[in-house]
């Protein structure tokens, strides 16, 4: 089992025990409210220990996310069984080794040569609802609808990727890990005062690591407005990419961007409606067959495990919070002003 972090606070009589006395004058005793532990503690810590004080409730806190999250993809899966289950179910349905796949029917679909004398003319769906015109061009005379299946699985992958190589960035012991560095410098910094410089610049590089591998705050509102239509966001090149590859926001991205992609194909199977009410025989039981008989989609069951798979990470954002909260405690002791 790995090693949790640990901070040496040391022994001072700021952490001594407080005790009460009662004092009693002829038949009336009076005594005085005590005062609260934390408040009469605080005050007679020099500045160094309140930062190592807080730091270790931090610490507290970045053990419980590693524990939760493991020190590589199969442990965070294995940890995390619900997401595990939203990035399984959700890649079978873009498989493209799959014929039967939602990717290899789009794909199939999509392709004129392919469709041949079975594409829709201008006048077969001139009478359906202006919404399923544009629908059907987009998903099934251009590639369009082809790469929001992509970028779906792509988002997924790119979570994982991340996951990967964030986890086990996190649980190094050394000083590549920033959250470790800064520890061993207040432990090796005993009851000494901080340095201003030092310490203010361990603590960007300590923040950073977070925002980097863990939880970016600053980029979670931003992370809400990456869309599957966002396709330099999508590409191979992860540098290119705008959104935050930080653990939390890529892997709870990657599930808001499916239950994206599950409300617009849901719109897609709703086609089938109008191709229903073609008069060409041919042409309505090829699609009718081929593609809307053989697609398998259960919306109802797929946003379920979508929303399970979100709880679940959303616990571990409110632990990373927590941890911002504490990582700011700690920048006003340094820069109170």
């Amino acid at each position: 089992m790995k090693q949790k972090f640990k901070l040496i606070i040391g022994t001072t009589s700021a952490f001594a025990p407080i005790m009460a006395l009662a004092a009693s004058c002829s038949q009336t005793q009076n005594s005085k409210p005590e005062p609260k532990p934390n408040t009469q503690q605080d005050s007679e810590l020099t500045e160094t220990q309140k930062v190592k004080k807080i730091f270790a409730e931090f610490i507290e806190i970045i053990n419980e996310i590693k524990q939760n999250f493991g020190s590589n993809q199969e442990q965070f899966l294995s940890k995390n069984t619900n997401f595990s289950e939203f990035s399984n179910k959700f890649s079978l349905l873009t498989n493209e080794n799959n014929s039967e796949s939602i990717s290899s029917l789009i794909k199939k679909f999509s392709d004129i040569t392919t469709v041949g004398n079975y594409i829709l003319t201008e006048d077969e769906y001139a009478n359906w609802l202006e919404s399923d015109k544009e629908l059907y061009k987009e998903w099934f005379t251009t590639n369009a609808g082809v790469e929001l299946v992509k970028n779906s699985l792509g988002i997924i992958d790119d979570a994982k990727i991340q996951i990967q190589t964030n986890t086990k960035k996190i649980a190094l012991e050394n000083n590549a890990n920033s959250i470790w560095a800064f520890q061993d410098y207040l432990n090796d910094l005993g009851n000494k005062n901080f340095e201003d410089k030092t310490i203010q610049e361990k603590l960007t590089k300590l923040k950073n690591f977070f925002s980097d591998y863990i939880y970016n705050a600053e980029k979670w509102n931003e992370d809400q407005h990456d869309s599957l239509h966002d396709e330099h966001n999508h590409g191979s090149d992860n540098h290119t990419h705008t959104h935050s590859h930080a653990t939390l926001n890529i892997s709870l991205n990657s599930i808001r961007q499916n239950k994206e992609f599950i409300h617009e194909f849901v719109e897609v199977i709703g086609l089938r409606k109008d191709f229903e009410k073609l008069t060409n025989e041919n042409k309505r039981q090829y699609w009718l067959t081929n593609l809307f008989d053989k697609i398998k989609f259960d919306k109802d069951k797929l946003l379920k495990i979508a929303d399970d798979a979100e709880q679940e990470l959303e616990q571990h954002r409110k632990l990373a919070i927590k941890a911002l909260d504490k990582i700011k405690e700690i920048e006003n002791i340094i820069n109170p002003n």
